[in-house]
């Protein structure tokens, strides 16, 4: 694959970073409205990871030497920050422990009730989506978890079915429609059930869509900048009509996500969209897109405690207990949330310097 075509998918990968950030925050301006429906955005993920992985990797893992390796590339890239973003997690425990001890002031989520030492040993070893419930710790996790376990079953999976393609198209295609099927009635959650079994489909998704991009490429076939556009707008309108995680028929939106980033791939380099996101900026945002996703809770977290405590700003309180502070004002709202994003990104771009570069 060309160098400009990984460089527009890394730039829609720090676009569905941003998505899930504002998603997360969601704290009644305009904003928060038009992401309301942007949790969709981590099956983008799903989708895209499976891409790029079997881009990079299918050709790689062909023994369990290179399985280790693989795997261990893998952990490394996905742990270091893993880890901080649970410490410094777990430090909320204990200050909202303390605050519970010396002041008597009791938070929404109790210290150590959900976030326990279960949950805890869990995140540590990264296999909370398998054996949590419920997202925990530092809750947009999950999905790292579920991934990186898909990662392993991935590379099994192409040793297992090195010798015939065939076999390997046909298993790829029951696993896809056999958790298909579940999913259209269990709708997409992140629950230790759901959770997996979303990032398996939606990531074979992305896998098959690579090998779909390898037979079209080599037939040379390109096309104008059009069907893409088309393809971003019908998404919108998909995930903004039909974005709802009891909806049965979310379970057909990663392949319109693999269909994108298909028509993406096979557009010709002077088009219009392809220029767009090879954008330097948008380039880096993608690049430093896991720390978005991975820090951006924690910086909700603090600025909920800032608003609340310091403004007296009233708090909205979800279902798990989560506290959002709310303004009256819809315009101060969506300052909160850009000036947020804006630290979001600025501290996404301190973890990949100092931090994830160094395991990479």
């Amino acid at each position: 694959m060309k160098k400009d075509k990984i460089l527009s998918l890394q730039s829609l990968r720090g676009v569905a970073a941003i998505s899930i950030a504002f998603f997360h925050l969601n704290n009644n301006g305009y904003i928060s409205y038009f992401f309301e429906n942007a949790w969709l955005a981590v099956d983008f993920f799903f989708v895209l990871s499976g891409f790029v992985i079997s881009l990079n990797y299918s050709e790689k893992i062909s023994s369990i030497n290179t399985f280790y390796l693989y795997q261990k590339q893998r952990f490394l890239r996905l742990y270091p920050l893993h880890f901080l973003m649970l410490m410094i997690f777990l430090g909320i425990e204990f200050l909202k422990l303390f605050v519970e001890i010396r002041f008597g002031l009791v938070a929404n989520n109790r210290a150590f009730f959900n976030n326990n030492t279960t949950a805890f040993v869990a995140n540590l070893f990264m296999v909370h989506n398998l054996v949590i419930p419920q997202p925990t710790f530092n809750y947009p996790s999950w999905s790292i978890s579920a991934e990186f376990f898909t990662y392993a079953f991935f590379g099994i999976f192409i040793l297992i079915t090195k010798k015939s393609k065939l076999f390997f198209y046909f298993i790829a295609l029951v696993l896809i429609f056999i958790l298909g099927y579940v999913l259209f009635f269990t709708g997409f959650e992140s629950d230790n059930i759901t959770g997996p079994a979303r990032c398996v489909y939606s990531f074979f998704i992305g896998v098959l869509t690579q090998r779909s991009y390898v037979f079209f490429n080599k037939s040379n076939i390109k096309i104008l900048s059009t069907p893409s556009v088309l393809m971003f707008l019908t998404i919108i309108f998909l995930i903004t009509v039909f974005g709802h995680q009891n909806n049965g028929f979310i379970v057909f939106m990663p392949f319109v996500f693999a269909l994108t980033i298909l028509l993406l791939v096979l557009t010709e380099d002077k088009a219009f969209i392809v220029r767009l996101l090879n954008n330097k900026h948008l380039v880096y945002l993608g690049t430093i897109s896991y720390g978005i996703y991975l820090i951006h809770a924690l910086v909700w977290w603090f600025s909920s405690m800032f608003l609340r405590f310091v403004f007296q700003v009233p708090v909205s309180i979800d279902l798990g207990g989560k506290a959002t502070a709310v303004t009256k004002n819809i315009f101060l709202s969506d300052l909160i949330s850009l000036v947020g994003v804006v630290i979001v990104v600025f501290l996404a771009h301190i973890s990949h310097k100092y931090l994830e570069k160094r395991f990479i």
